[in-house]
């Protein structure tokens, strides 16, 4: 179950009854309907769902798949919450357009599919959940900003000022998030690099393969990840890698949550000028990936200072605390 699913579960169910109402896997025939909204909705689930609505006061829909479950709830009488972490219908349409490329020139699909979602979020839904300013802007009235917060928080270890320069990345490993500056970043400074995620990308792969200073880690549970940080950490002095390309305007203007779990251990970036990264850097909590040579001359209070301030920036930020406050504020009305 993902981190913030199971927070969401946590801070609701210690006030409420709640329910997480799993979707199966369906028959590949079936679906094939899907393929009808180009798989911007889960048509066949949806209809199953429909008939458990009414055993509900209140419905938080996660999924823009699910988003037509809102008319049915509200015609219930039901009080229904949108949680979107992301631009779905431009993140949608920019995967339809990598499949087929001959997508690209039928942009009209990705303006439909966004008339869509607000249309039903203007009619059906009480309260929409974001994650970042840009969705707040681009939804306006009734949207909460609730960032994520970290699972990691609470770990037992941070970064150490006193040890030597380590480089991190948390996440699917890929070109679109910064793959080859990262590789060509560590072979130039040799440093130890620990990457904790998929690589699908060959090359990168074989990249990854060749260096001994690389230590590759596929993508693996939380509780083993918090372990295998925990030793990570008590041995070096962190930097996080964030370089995602802006391929697309979700990747442009989204908070990163692998940005947000390095500032919760303490750990400053090593970022770029994507809108939401550059933020973070400017705020104190890293640098910028041209101003390497500098940074990594840096001493032991000079560090000491990156890991305070990167702290101090997602307890105010980011903290559980704050997740549970904004969260809990979504159902007020209820």
């Amino acid at each position: 179950m993902p981190p913030r699913t199971q927070m969401i579960l946590d801070v609701l169910g210690a006030h409420y009854d709640v329910d997480l109402i799993d979707v199966k896997p369906i028959e590949s025939w079936k679906r094939r309907i899907n393929y009808l909204s180009l798989y911007y909705f889960d048509m066949v689930n949806n209809q199953k769902l429909i008939p458990k609505l009414k055993d509900y006061d209140a419905v938080m829909i996660k999924d823009l798949q699910f988003l037509p479950l809102a008319k049915h709830a509200k015609k219930m009488g039901k009080y229904v919450v949108y949680e979107t972490l992301d631009f779905n219908p431009q993140l949608r349409y920019y995967g339809l357009c990598t499949q087929f490329p001959w997508m690209k020139k039928m942009p009209w699909i990705k303006k439909k599919a966004e008339q869509i979602e607000k249309q039903l979020i203007e009619n059906y839904v009480d309260q929409v959940i974001v994650n970042s300013d840009a969705l707040k802007e681009h939804f306006g009235d009734k949207t909460i900003i609730n960032y994520y917060s970290s699972p990691f928080e609470n770990i037992d270890a941070v970064n150490q000022a006193d040890r030597p320069v380590a480089l991190l990345y948390l996440g699917h490993f890929s070109r679109e998030k910064g793959g080859d500056e990262m590789l060509d970043f560590q072979q130039k400074h040799n440093l130890p690099f620990y990457i904790f995620g998929g690589v699908d990308q060959k090359d990168l792969r074989e990249r990854i393969a060749k260096e001994k200073n690389i230590k590759h880690f596929e993508r693996i549970p939380a509780e083993t990840l918090s372990q295998e940080l925990k030793i990570v950490l008590n041995n070096y002095f962190l930097f996080g890698f964030s370089i995602i390309h802006n391929a697309n305007e979700s990747y442009a203007v989204q908070n990163a949550n692998k940005d947000i779990d390095y500032l919760s251990m303490g750990i400053p970036l090593i970022g770029n000028h994507r809108k939401t990264t550059e933020e973070i850097v400017l705020a104190g909590c890293g640098f910028f990936i041209e101003d390497a040579e500098r940074v990594l001359k840096f001493d032991q209070s000079e560090k000491q200072q990156l890991i305070d301030i990167s702290k101090k920036y997602y307890q105010e930020v980011f903290s559980n605390n704050q997740f549970e406050k904004n969260l809990l504020k979504a159902f007020d009305k209820l």
